[in-house]
């Protein structure tokens, strides 16, 4: 991007009865902003880079893919909720075809994260599963003055314990919401007569 080498791959296939791949693909810093483009009606924008090294081993139709991805400075900006969310620099470990989070941190305001820890399993690409804790407590997930732009605004101060479990395309959540009392919020309603 911009003659600056921002993502590189490397495959060794290898047809037959029992065909063999091995590979490696290395992000040494690709621009999230990049991927703005396919986000519809602008619901986001993203921001920062991500940064990672995967080995792929195995066949096609079992392949083992290890290492780790890393967020450098990432966030996303949601625009309905005139929000930005800042992703934690930890590690994620990939290993064993399954994303690993471990007590991974996502920011709104303030310093109280929204933690996030478990497997998303993807051994199966077709049928990818994930078993996911979420949680936070005293989170401020927004904090927005009044705009043009914004479908909310106001304070909301919530307390989350849930699970997350099954395949991507039907999860099932499990849990509870607590909104906390210091919450005062305002939903506008758009295009209403």
């Amino acid at each position: 991007r911009d003659l600056n080498e921002v993502a590189s791959a490397t495959a060794f296939y290898q047809a037959g009865e029992k065909d063999s791949l091995s590979g490696s693909f290395i992000l040494s810093s690709l621009p999230l902003e990049m991927v703005n483009p396919f986000i519809p009606e602008e619901m986001a924008k993203l921001s920062g880079a991500i940064q990672g090294n995967l080995t792929v081993n195995g066949t096609t139709t079992h392949p083992d893919i290890e290492g780790s991805i890393q967020m450098d400075t990432a966030a996303v900006f949601i625009a309905a909720a005139g929000s930005q969310f800042r992703f934690d620099e930890k590690k994620i470990l990939v290993k064993d075809n399954k994303l690993r989070f471990d007590n991974y941190n996502i920011y709104a305001i303030g310093k109280n994260p929204f933690t996030i820890d478990g497997t998303i399993d993807f051994e199966n690409p077709s049928r990818m599963t994930a078993d996911l804790r979420m949680n936070a407590n005293n989170l401020q997930l927004l904090n927005v003055k009044r705009n043009s732009e914004s479908l909310v605004y106001g304070k909301l101060f919530v307390n989350l314990n849930s699970t997350v479990r099954g395949p991507l395309d039907a999860l099932s959540m499990r849990g509870n919401l607590q909104l906390l009392g210091n919450t005062n919020l305002t939903y506008v309603m758009k295009d209403s007569p």
